[in-house]
């Protein structure tokens, strides 16, 4: 458990919007007291580093900066232990009962000390009237079968391989999420090129690429992409209005939409609602 959340914690120390965990800024006093009773300098050195915990143990930095995680299914990509560092977290793991979200394949993306993709997270309370947004499969980064949700239960990420390298680091899955529902099969590609020592820690960057195939016609299939920074639309796609920020570049013959919805960037309250 403390290697996985030392592995899955974004660079601005918050944890995965994973499920109705929701994300927010991690305990440090969790890593601090794990890392104290295994005698762990690696993780006292995230808990010091990244969550900001005043220590005077031993400290080391992490040997290795990307992780997956079997069998839970979860995986983390990250250039170096920096704040700025480019960092992606996939989600392929199996149901895990009532608190799971319809997602599989999905990810949360940060740079430059910014989020930049992000999943909304969790409702206030299981009785909220926007629970069903939360908890939907259009709430996540994914792909997105006729704007419906795949089916939880059998989704989960079949056929993995995962590589980590020095410059290079790699993660595929398949599921079937929608195979009975719509038809559609679908497998989800990762590559991250990772930044070159000599250059700055954030550069570098994440590919992403998806295969699917429909047994039907009539289909859409839709890339999900929820950032909380603001974009504004360009002839080819998107672009955030202020930089550090993303470029959202769309071919001529796909179509583009452009909701918002809120999204719990920082926890449980009120305050912390921001759209996306």
């Amino acid at each position: 458990t403390l290697n996985w959340w030392t592995y899955m914690l974004s660079p601005v120390g918050t944890q995965p919007a994973v499920n109705d965990g929701g994300p927010g800024r991690f305990n440090a006093g969790i890593l601090v007291e794990g890392g104290q009773a295994f005698r762990r300098p690696d993780i006292l050195w995230v808990a010091a580093n990244i969550l900001g915990a005043k220590l005077s143990d031993p400290m080391e930095r992490p040997a290795r900066t990307s992780m997956d995680f079997r069998p839970s299914g979860f995986a983390a990509m990250r250039g170096d232990w920096t704040r700025e560092s480019p960092f992606l977290s996939i989600n392929y793991g199996p149901d895990g009962g009532w608190h799971t979200h319809a997602d599989i394949l999905d990810f949360e993306l940060f740079a430059y000390g910014k989020a930049l993709a992000v999943d909304a997270g969790n409702s206030l309370t299981y009785d909220d009237p926007h629970r069903n947004w939360y908890t939907g499969s259009t709430a996540h980064n994914m792909l997105v079968v006729d704007d419906e949700n795949l089916d939880r239960k059998v989704a989960v990420g079949e056929k993995p391989v995962w590589s980590s390298q020095g410059r290079l680091d790699y993660f595929t899955a398949e599921h079937r999420g929608y195979v009975q529902s719509k038809g559609v099969w679908h497998r989800r590609h990762f590559v991250f090129v990772k930044p070159d020592s000599a250059a700055r820690s954030s550069d570098g960057y994440f590919l992403i690429s998806d295969v699917f195939s429909a047994s039907v016609s009539g289909r859409r299939v839709s890339f999900m992409l929820h950032s909380p920074i603001k974009l504004q639309e360009t002839g080819s796609g998107f672009i955030s209005s202020e930089a550090p920020g993303l470029i959202v570049s769309t071919p001529d013959s796909v179509a583009r939409r452009r909701g918002e919805g809120m999204a719990s960037l920082g926890g449980g309250s009120r305050s912390s609602r921001a759209p996306i």
